[in-house]
């Protein structure tokens, strides 16, 4: 089941967790996201749309991994300005923050018709939560 995000510039993504098993280099979680960027010189606005696979440890430093996972957590808080309430937000955080720049795969300005058949293919519906 993919998990809903969206944010109030009309962004919004989703996340199908794998495992939460973030102890070992493992896929954790799927990730899409649909961004706007407003183009200064032209008015126009840009939309990406992006999917990457989250590997928690990808995300990790050189500390314990149950440490490691605390600090994601608390750098959501940071960042969102509240407590992540699953392990689908810690997801959604790490693509949000750097993933779309490396993304598994990217299409950039698809039209609305092009996101909605992709969001199919990979499973998305309207009855995401």
């Amino acid at each position: 089941m993919w998990k809903k995000y969206l944010n109030e510039q009309g962004d919004y993504g989703f996340v199908r967790l794998i495992s939460d098993d973030y102890m070992t280099w493992r896929e954790n979680a799927e990730v899409i996201l649909v961004d706007h960027f407003p183009m200064a010189k032209d008015g126009e606005t840009k939309v990406l749309l992006s999917r990457r696979t989250i590997r928690f440890t990808q995300f990790f430093g050189s500390g314990e991994k149950e440490e490691e996972f605390e600090e994601l957590k608390e750098e959501y808080a940071s960042h969102y300005g509240k407590e992540p309430t699953d392990v689908t937000d810690v997801a959604f955080f790490c693509a949000d923050g750097w993933s779309r720049w490396s993304a598994d795969e990217r299409i950039e300005n698809p039209s609305e018709e092009t996101i909605k058949e992709y969001l199919k293919k990979h499973g998305v519906t309207d009855k995401s939560e």
